[in-house]
């Protein structure tokens, strides 16, 4: 059709002429342009070159072509600028340029919102249209995302696939959230939206000019804070998913179990930035302390008198009546305020002797979740062990 209107014609050039014009052109420091040979070709030319091998080019015509983007606002090409390309190859198949659009004509696409990358391309697509005779639909051009060197986000940045990031416990409702927050405002202060949220208060209108930068520390903190807004049952239940893929809980809990690790979920919400960290924050709940954190034992463990901190929180557990965080806080307190010591001269041997670590969930949580018995257990071997260091 864009050939019989004289809006389009088909080119006979060969790979080897077009591609001495490219190097002439480089020669002369000019943008490669087809210098249009094949445009004013006579019906008899056409008719002694029928068998021929042949493109489909479009016929650009001369001065500029200027449309509206959202985002840029009106932006022309000078038509020098964009030469007759191709829009049909030689095998017959339709170039990208001339299936997307006609691909929108079909579909009756009103907006047309891609990647600033492509807005190089958009002049072509808009002499289309107008050769269409079809209307120019609304073109907006996002900027693009940039790693933390400036360059195109890529592989070399990170994880680039989404099924990455979701192995790696970011919550999909995170990442919706951080995504838009790259080329796109709310129009306030609001960094933490929900999926409905951002879905009421989006508007073309707040996307803006300059290139986002991917900051995988806001993401961790944007994660983190959608977390915390989970229900406490849906949180349980996620995390216990990744509890399981670890091999840390069987398949099916039992009762008593599924409590534990409510609880456990609890007391972890308000601490992990992405679910992955539930592995980190619990590991020693489910396996044996093989060795304990070096730096802990030098910083906690080389005071005078810490193993009778220690001995003294085995012996007042071992009589606690309400094996609880309330009432393990408590008698913690008592044992600090009658030696006369500060309370993290007690918590932190302690938190190391349980979990071989010097951070975790708060401690008298811990404590409670170990029970009595495993509490004293570890405890008691924790002061075996300082006492054969010192020995």
């Amino acid at each position: 059709m864009l050939v019989r209107r004289g809006k389009a014609y088909r080119c006979f050039c060969s790979p080897e002429e077009l591609e001495a014009e490219r190097e002439k052109a480089r020669k002369e420091k000019r943008p490669p342009r087809y210098s249009g040979k094949c445009r004013n070709l006579t019906p008899t030319q056409l008719e002694a070159r029928k068998n021929d091998p042949y493109v489909v080019r479009f016929s650009v015509p001369d001065g500029k072509t200027v449309f509206t983007d959202l985002v840029y606002g009106e932006t022309s090409f000078d038509n020098k600028e964009i030469g007759d390309f191709v829009i049909q190859k030689a095998n017959g198949m339709p170039t990208f340029h001339l299936a997307v659009v006609v691909d929108d004509v079909s579909m009756h696409i009103s907006h047309v919102i891609r990647g600033e990358g492509h807005l190089s391309n958009t002049p072509r697509h808009v002499l289309l249209f107008e050769a269409l005779g079809e209307p120019l639909p609304q073109f907006v051009h996002q900027p693009l995302i940039l790693g933390h060197d400036g360059k195109p986000l890529s592989k070399r940045h990170g994880a680039t696939n989404v099924l990455q990031f979701r192995d790696d416990g970011f919550l999909p409702e995170a990442i919706v959230n951080y995504l838009a927050l790259l080329g796109w405002s709310p129009g306030d202060d609001r960094e933490v939206l929900s999926v409905k949220e951002l879905a009421e208060l989006f508007t073309l209108e707040g996307l803006r000019k300059s290139a986002g930068v991917f900051n995988y520390k806001k993401l961790w903190w944007i994660n983190g804070q959608h977390i915390r807004r989970l229900e406490r049952t849906d949180f349980a239940n996620r995390v216990r998913s990744v509890l399981q893929q670890e091999g840390f809980l069987p398949a099916e809990l039992s009762k008593e179990q599924e409590n534990w690790t409510h609880r456990l979920a609890e007391v972890c919400q308000e601490k992990i930035p992405v679910l992955a960290d539930i592995v980190s924050y619990s590991d020693f709940f489910f396996r044996p302390v093989t060795q304990y954190d070096e730096k802990g034992e030098r910083k906690h463990w080389s005071k005078d008198g810490v193993t009778d901190v220690l001995l003294q929180l085995v012996e007042t557990l071992e009589h606690l009546a309400d094996f609880r965080e309330p009432e393990i806080e408590k008698v913690c307190t008592q044992i600090v305020e009658r030696k006369g010591m500060k309370l993290g001269d007690l918590i932190h041997p302690a938190r190391l002797a349980l979990t071989g670590k010097t951070v975790g969930p708060g401690f008298y949580a811990v404590v409670e979740l170990f029970g009595r018995d495993e509490s004293v257990k570890r405890l008691k071997a924790a002061v075996r062990h300082i006492e054969e260091r010192k020995a």
